[in-house]
């Protein structure tokens, strides 16, 4: 059941259990850009540009939303980063 992106946040936070299980993890491009991104902006704010560390997990603190905290951003983009743009 999707109800206002709630799904991409249980994927963010359950990555690593969804690939263990040999589950499809790759986002499509729309997600990416939609979901992704955002996040990936925020980092850089905070963080500069860069690799965004694997084991790196959104904290529930300013300027990161309250609803992605704890979506495990690196492994997102460690899984998904060879298929999508940064931008």
């Amino acid at each position: 059941m999707r109800h206002k992106g709630s799904y991409f946040v249980h994927y963010g936070r359950d990555i690593e259990k969804l690939d263990e299980l040999g589950l499809n993890v790759q986002l499509s491009r729309q997600s990416w850009k939609k979901r992704v991104v955002p996040l990936l902006k925020t980092y850089a704010e905070l963080h500069g540009e860069g690799e965004v560390p694997a084991d790196f997990v959104v904290p529930s603190d300013t300027p990161w939303e309250k609803k992605v905290a704890g979506v495990r951003l690196g492994l997102i983009v460690a899984l998904n980063s060879q298929s999508m743009p940064r931008n």
